[in-house]
């Protein structure tokens, strides 16, 4: 003889699994809160920012933006910025100021070390470009102010200080 509540038992067995499983795919709740960079105020002649008024001594929640104040912006969080990019940005730092010094071979160097480090910068390539040019290596000068270009976003400064210099380098093409 077959019992014919096995089928349903197996059936609402499933439905309750399946019920069990549902809570897992519910979106997990976020804590905390994105960091916001507010504008300070701007310095007063004497270098210092302004006496700090009560409205801004308000806890943060009971804060609120002056009226025709710029609106808040979502700052990155401090791992937002890499070693790897602080390294490479104090490289750029040396080796323009190699550049500005008239040391173009010690700014090649320190710019080389600096795209083994982010071959992807348009800066490197910029400072790279601006001291072959300097040099009167012209082609080398080209060949790094196009790879710039293929890195720079548009319509950004470096990629229009690399248009300059490759507008510059226009006269020594045949």
């Amino acid at each position: 003889m077959i019992d014919h509540r096995l089928p349903c038992l197996l059936r609402s067995l499933l439905v309750l699994s399946l019920l069990a499983l549902l809570p897992a795919c519910a979106p997990m709740p976020q804590s905390g809160r994105a960091p916001v960079y507010r504008p300070q105020p701007p310095l007063t002649p004497e270098g210092s920012h302004p006496p700090v008024g009560e409205e801004q001594r308000a806890p943060r929640e009971d804060r609120k933006p002056p009226v025709g104040s710029p609106p808040a912006v979502i700052a990155p969080g401090a791992q937002a910025i890499s070693p790897a990019q602080r390294a490479v940005a104090s490289l750029l730092d040396e080796a323009w100021a190699h550049y500005r010094n008239n040391e173009l071979d010690r700014a090649i160097a320190v710019a080389e070390r600096a795209q083994r480090l982010d071959a992807r910068s348009p800066e490197v390539y910029l400072l790279l470009a601006s001291s072959y040019l300097a040099q009167g290596k012209q082609s080398l000068a080209e060949q790094f102010a196009h790879r710039g270009m293929n890195f720079s976003p548009a319509g950004s400064v470096v990629r229009r200080q690399l248009q300059q210099l490759l507008d510059q380098l226009v006269p020594f093409r045949r």
